[in-house]
């Protein structure tokens, strides 16, 4: 479909999406920030919500997942990365950051390391109760239902949106291409748009597939999970080259942007493809050296790339879903 485009050493970085924990960063934003607590499958599990200053009656919500953290900080350091409240706060839009069960997230891999999978946590039913709350306080949108994630989250919004198809209009994942084994259950119900952001020298989860850094599982290849999800949607085969611009000749990265267009219920599918892009988020904070996770781009901001595809793509009919996801 396109021509596809390092090992590293630090043996105590052994899980993908490692960041450095820091104090939860409350922007110069007006909004407010809320933390909330929800009791499931016998836990306490929590998510942060940043509610903009104006919001209108019915709005959209963005889920922004975040990487192997350490536990109890991930939603502040995906916070402290994206900036996704400013976003937020300049779109009118509700953004939720919720907490991974010890730090990371039951994201349909075989993986033994992390408690998540070890434990059988119900991530996905995780997010329908954290929805189904949202729906009570703000009457959110149910067309306008998105989420993304970056590293661990990324292949976690991988297969909650096949999971969740029918409540979910788009995802983005960020350095998260579809875990192998949950690729065997890819049947979505329904249509989902789709932008999929990833460099392809990533040391941590590969663009070409295959096992993630430290044995961490194995993942397809970005472009395979592309064509999954063009094929799912209907969408024209024959990409159209999307105009993006390089910013920052310094940074180490081209952009490149692809999108498959005509998918049913008017779903698209999109691939920004980083020449020479790490594990990172683009235009985002680098709290670990490119020696360890790569180049960043400066080329763009990920978050507002994002956004403007989300809002392009509201889902057409709202059918919403609360089934239980198969047991993997």
């Amino acid at each position: 479909m396109l021509i596809s485009c390092c090992s590293f050493r630090k043996a105590s970085l052994i899980c993908a999406g490692i960041v450095c924990s820091l104090l939860f960063a409350k922007t110069a934003n007006a909004g407010q920030w809320i933390s909330k607590v929800l009791e499931f499958q016998r836990r306490e599990r929590t998510f942060k919500v940043y509610c903009p200053t104006q919001l209108p009656p019915h709005p959209a919500v963005v889920l922004v997942f975040h990487g192997t953290s350490r536990p109890g900080h991930g939603a502040d350091d995906i916070a402290a990365i994206t900036h996704f409240d400013r976003v937020a706060e300049q779109n009118h839009f509700l953004v939720i950051f919720p907490e991974a069960y010890q730090g990371n997230w039951n994201d349909g891999r075989l993986n033994d390391g992390v408690a998540s999978y070890r434990d059988g946590v119900d991530d996905i039913g995780f997010v329908d109760e954290i929805l189904d709350d949202l729906t009570v306080k703000w009457k959110i949108d149910p067309r306008k239902i998105y989420a993304t994630g970056y590293s661990n989250g990324g292949i976690f919004v991988q297969y909650l949106g096949a999971e969740r198809s029918a409540r979910f209009a788009a995802i983005a994942p960020v350095c998260g291409p579809m875990a192998l084994h949950s690729f065997q259950f890819f049947h979505p119900r329904d249509p989902v748009s789709v932008l999929e952001i990833h460099g392809t020298d990533d040391p941590v989860v590969p663009y070409t597939g295959g096992a993630i850094a430290y044995e961490k599982g194995r993942v397809l290849s970005v472009e395979q999970c592309i064509t999954a999800w063009v094929e799912h949607d209907g969408c024209e085969r024959a990409p159209i080259r999307m105009p993006i611009a390089e910013r920052d000749a310094n940074d180490g990265c081209t952009p490149e942007l692809f999108a498959w267009r005509r998918g049913r219920d008017k779903t698209a599918i999109e691939l920004c493809r980083i020449i020479g892009g790490g594990h990172t988020w683009p235009g985002g904070n680098q709290f670990l050296s490119s020696f360890v996770l790569g180049n960043i781009s400066r080329d763009f901001n990920g978050a507002d790339l994002i956004w403007r595809f989300f809002h392009r793509h509201p889902k057409l009919f709202a059918t919403g879903s609360t089934a239980s996801a198969p047991s993997l």
